[in-house]
């Protein structure tokens, strides 16, 4: 990353802990971009987050972008920056900021975006990306996504730094959604589609969460869940 680019993602990271400056920079965007373009960036965020509410967890949807570490806002602008230059890698379907659609990156892979059909590309963590601890096994790790804009971004993190960032919610992989430990703490998530618990049907480990869910979604506003998910 060059100083041009380093100086664009740090501020886009202090644009996004500033709520004012955030506002203010979305009013100038509208201002000037065509305005077919802003209706499908809105459309391609709305998107990003029903499938962050619908598919993915645990999330950290209950604090604002200003909470987060400097590590985590300058990862998620730095493969902003990358992908919007055209320096990232990005998978077979080539997202491009000029058609707007849910993307996603992750802490542990630096500038590289995927759509969400092929977020497994991103590959799997070995790390907290935290504070670098190496559990032995990805089982040992919680893994968050933050939704900003287009943005799904995951970030994994040991169990002591997963309590810190995440608030406490317990994980599909350690908790699955829909199955009975899960529903003795008053789990809400669909149990036939999550298989009771016992595998997740969205390989290699998405699992299908309840808005609003106790356990796994505290918080986040309930919306109608996916065909089919009745318990």
């Amino acid at each position: 990353m060059n100083a041009d680019d380093a100086g664009d993602a740090i501020s886009m990271a202090n644009t996004l802990r500033d709520p004012a400056a955030l506002a203010e920079a979305g009013e100038r965007l509208r201002r000037v971009l065509p305005p077919e373009y802003v209706d499908q960036l809105a459309a391609a965020a709305s998107h990003a987050t029903s499938l962050i509410h619908e598919r993915l967890g645990p999330v950290m949807m209950r604090a604002v972008p200003g909470s987060f570490p400097e590590w985590l806002l300058l990862g998620m602008t730095a493969t902003t920056v990358a992908w919007r230059d055209g320096r990232a890698k990005v998978c077979p379907c080539n997202p491009s900021v000029t058609s707007p659609e849910p993307i996603v990156a992750a802490a542990w892979l630096p500038n590289a975006v995927t759509c969400f059909k092929h977020k497994h590309m991103l590959g799997s963590p070995v790390r907290c990306d935290a504070c670098g601890t190496e559990p032995g096994d990805a089982a040992g790790l919680q893994t968050g996504v933050i939704g900003t804009g287009v943005l799904i971004y995951a970030v994994a993190l040991c169990p002591a730094c997963a309590r810190e960032l995440l608030g406490g919610l317990d994980s599909p992989a350690t908790l699955p959604p829909g199955g009975a430990p899960a529903l003795a703490r008053g789990c809400i998530c669909p149990v036939c589609l999550n298989n009771h618990g016992e595998k997740a049907p969205l390989p290699p480990d998405g699992w299908y969460l309840a808005p609003g869910c106790p356990v796994h979604l505290p918080g986040v506003a309930t919306t109608k869940p996916p065909t089919g998910s009745g318990q």
